[in-house]
């Protein structure tokens, strides 16, 4: 395995860390379900939820909010550094 490919497939195993395999949601305006994809995929967005329900609204950010921002931002920038590699057939 080339250091290219050896690269993707590490990046690969921290999207597949920061993210679900899965993830289905109900769109609001028609009610069926869409499959999530991109960032909607993260664990960050289970975090913000998670936050959201402890604070009342008003309140500054928490360790939970910081942390679901470190992880968006790692997430972001693993699927740049996977992209500006290019496709595994090229």
């Amino acid at each position: 395995m080339g250091e290219v490919e050896n690269a993707r497939a590490h990046l690969d195993a921290a999207i597949a860390a920061l993210s679900y395999e899965e993830a289905w949601r109900l769109d609001p305006v028609t009610g069926e379900q869409c499959k999530m994809d991109g960032i909607e995929m993260c664990i960050a967005q289970d975090l913000d939820r998670v936050e959201s329900q402890l604070l009342p609204r008003g309140l500054g950010p928490t360790v939970i909010g910081a942390v679901s921002e470190s992880i968006r931002h790692a997430f972001v920038e693993i699927i740049a550094a996977r992209n500006a590699l290019g496709d595994d057939h090229g």
